[in-house]
């Protein structure tokens, strides 16, 4: 195997809060095939980590290979019937700073109300005029809220009954889509080739 040489190493903590944090880095990889062809691939990675008394425990690991289309060298992999993870790629940085983004009110059917930034909500399922918000941090809220007033914050409608936030989808096939934390989901028939192109556009 030919020596690996990492660079453009950034890492940075995405959010904190209630003992939990989201963490996420990124870096370049570069080796060579042969002596004349140097092969380049970003890899962006994710954790979440949970703070239970005077412990700290990995909730769930995540890395995606993330090809650079302007790389000569991989453009015969950046075919669009492959569709690769590209979870940071889709959050712009003011999204991960939290700069001038609004929160989402939510209240559940206890009554308790919930302030969520977008990028803390990984998806949202409605049954039984409920709405069921499932969030990074492992939280489930159910809620009166209905997909049409959560659609308009920015999610993607991939079913009539589901709501994703596209940055944490990994894998889209014919009638579902995989979540980085390898949550499985449905996708309506008459969606598909919508879902795909929203993808494509990040």
């Amino acid at each position: 195997m030919p020596p690996l040489e990492l660079s453009a190493e950034e890492y940075r903590v995405l959010t904190h809060e209630r003992h939990t944090w989201i963490t996420y880095g990124r870096c370049t990889v570069t080796t060579n095939l042969e002596a004349d062809q140097p092969l380049s691939n970003g890899i962006h990675f994710t954790f979440v980590w949970k703070q239970l008394k005077n412990d700290i425990y990995l909730l769930l690991a995540a890395a995606n290979h993330v090809q650079d289309e302007q790389d000569a060298a991989c453009k015969q992999f950046s075919n669009a019937a492959v569709l690769q993870a590209r979870v940071f790629d889709h959050v712009k940085t003011d999204t991960i700073i939290h700069k001038g983004t609004p929160k989402i009110q939510i209240r559940s059917l206890s009554g308790n109300l919930y302030f969520l930034f977008p990028d803390e909500i990984v998806y949202a399922a409605s049954k039984d005029k409920h709405c069921t918000i499932y969030t990074v941090s492992e939280m489930k809220i159910v809620s009166y809220m209905s997909l049409n007033t959560l659609e308009q914050t920015g999610f993607l409608r991939i079913h009539s009954r589901y709501l994703v936030n596209r940055s944490f989808i990994t894998c889209i096939r014919r009638h579902e889509v995989t979540l980085v934390d390898k949550t499985v989901l449905p996708v309506g028939k008459q969606r598909y080739n919508e879902v795909v192109e929203m993808l494509k556009m990040g």
